[in-house]
């Protein structure tokens, strides 16, 4: 009977944390703290029962401890879930949206088959609607009218729960502080926005060099075109960021540096669709997928601390505001890791992937290919280098489609990026969203939507040019996110891309190998990407050949 009376207390008891405490606020951030307390509270309530027992020590007595222990427990957490599976089933504010039976429970239903997000959400809007629940605090909003009233200059909605998961470390990217934000976003913009990219040729010029010096040394032969990009990608951040010269595209290491990246990019991206399952394993002792790659950032600021010298760098205007608390920004080395982490690599992963898949669909559409070759030829005339002629080539209308038409296909971050309705609410498209729901705009979906883009799957690089005709919605397309958390390195990406791309293609033909690692029925219609959180790319090979004499001095 007094089992009874203590389960039915225990029952109570999670009916009450869930109504009372659960039910409210973003409880991402505190999956660890809330296991070390109650694993404490378990071992104190073992040890009470043991003692009201007064019986000796014995194994029988402990066991007997141990099953009423589980017995209140599991009671307990039986009112809890039972109470939050009946408020996210029947009384949620978001109960009438449409979407999946699973994503009204829990937010794991999108992990696993793993990578498959961007696609699914597509499904889900063309079977739902422009607003689907996708998680149980999640709307995902397909609509081009979100975008603005999302990611807007005047949106209303901030940042999701999603961006405190590296806490306490702090980056632009990842802080929820619009404070903290807005003053390190100057720094970042003194660093890498439009006026700083002059700064920048010299080091891109050099790393082009080695890049087209790469591609002759594998002529007539299969080329892993998707892990060169990223070599090469990385090496112009190095320049960028730190003023460092990597020379990942020459070292025998530069792979492991990669492989590094996308063991951590793996991990992030099954466990950051569930905020607070990334936190919690994050500080497990025994995973450590993140720790290499910080260890190998912090030493890298080191080392460029070290070198006490005035380059004109990212790294110098992130240091003299970290020097100087300039805006009242008080920094922490680990959020100057933070910061080099998120431009190394996110700055990086952006050009590598937009260049393998723009290989990738200009060796499929041979015509295009050769569009944008004499465009090229017309373009650079007489020169041989693209710093003579990046001003043209930056407003060249085919070379600038095929780069927009490849972020259009394949956006960095496909499924989105999630923010935080007011308290009070917001109007979105048309819809009234309650406060303090998640909202997200399907990239991957909203930009191949045929109400934003005529003939959506295509590569038609004229459509931003020649062909306006076939964009509907201009507004539908943003690859780089706007508004105050727009990519601050856009500026630069775009010309690394603009000058590595465009040399390639005036000096080179290429096509698909015909012994590609990729599946060729998987790999005719589309790049079989994988969905991280931003895009992850398989090994596309390609077999690059000579353009006459139109191959550059390298």
């Amino acid at each position: 009977m007094a089992i009874d009376v203590v389960s039915s207390s225990s029952i109570a008891l999670g009916i009450l944390a869930h109504q009372t405490l659960f039910r409210r606020g973003d409880w991402e951030l505190y999956g660890k703290t809330i296991f070390e307390i109650s694993s404490t509270v378990l071992v104190l309530a073992a040890w009470a029962l043991w003692r009201l027992e007064e019986a000796p020590w014995s194994m029988v007595a402990v066991i007997q401890s141990l099953r009423s222990l589980g017995i209140y427990a599991g009671s307990f957490l039986l009112g809890l879930y039972g109470s939050l599976i009946v408020y996210r089933l029947g009384f949620h504010p978001l109960r009438r949206f449409p979407g999946p039976y699973a994503a009204k429970l829990s937010a794991f239903w999108l992990v696993f088959p793993g990578g498959q997000t961007a696609r699914r959400l597509r499904r889900l809007h063309q079977v739902h609607g422009d607003f689907v629940r996708i998680r149980p605090r999640e709307i995902s909003i397909s609509h081009p009218d979100a975008v603005q009233a999302v990611h807007g200059v005047h949106s209303a909605c901030l940042r999701g729960p999603f961006y405190d998961v590296t806490h306490p470390s702090r980056s632009l990217l990842m802080t929820r502080d619009v404070a903290f934000h807005s003053q390190r976003r100057k720094a970042w913009d003194r660093g890498l926005g439009t006026a700083a990219l002059s700064r920048y040729m010299k080091g891109l010029l050099e790393n082009q060099a080695v890049f087209m010096t790469r591609l002759n040394d594998a002529l007539d032969r299969s080329l892993d075109i998707t892990t060169l990009a990223s070599l090469a990608a990385y090496d112009c951040m190095g320049e960028a960021v730190f003023g460092m010269k990597f020379q990942t595209m020459q070292r025998e290491d530069g792979r492991e540096i990669l492989q590094e990246k996308q063991d951590a990019k793996l991990m992030t991206g099954i466990v950051g669709f569930v905020p607070w399952s990334f936190v919690f394993i994050a500080y497990l002792p025994f995973v450590s997928f993140r720790s290499r790659l910080q260890e190998l950032y912090s030493q890298m600021l080191q080392r460029r601390r070290n070198a006490k010298t005035q380059l004109p760098d990212l790294y110098s205007y992130l240091l003299q505001q970290q020097e100087t608390g300039k805006g009242n920004v008080k920094l922490q080395d680990q959020d100057m890791v933070a910061d080099c982490e998120l431009a190394l690599t996110a700055g990086s992963e952006t050009v590598a992937v937009t260049m393998a898949c723009m290989f990738y669909l200009l060796a499929q559409n041979p015509d295009k290919r050769r569009a944008l070759q004499e465009e090229m030829d017309r373009v650079f005339g007489e020169s041989n280098t693209p710093e003579h002629v990046y001003q043209d080539l930056a407003t060249a209308p085919f070379l600038q489609g095929c780069i927009k038409e490849t972020l259009r296909l394949y956006p960095p971050t496909v499924s989105g990026q999630q923010r935080l309705t007011p308290p009070a609410g917001t109007k979105i498209a048309g819809r009234w969203i309650p406060g303090d729901t998640i909202v997200t705009t399907p990239i991957y979906a909203i930009q191949r939507d045929p109400r934003n883009f005529i003939d959506p799957d295509r590569f038609v690089p004229e459509r931003w040019s020649s062909k306006p005709e076939m964009v509907l919605r201009r507004d539908a397309f943003f690859p780089f996110s706007m508004g105050r958390f727009s990519c601050a390195g856009r500026a630069l990406a775009m010309m690394e891309l603009t000058v590595l791309m465009s040399s390639a293609v005036r000096s080179f033909d290429f096509t698909l190998a015909p012994d590609t690692s990729v599946e060729a029925g998987k790999f005719q219609e589309d790049v079989p990407f994988l969905d991280f959180l931003t895009i992850s790319l398989p090994s596309i090979h390609l077999v690059f050949t000579r353009r006459g004499d139109s191959l550059l001095e390298i």
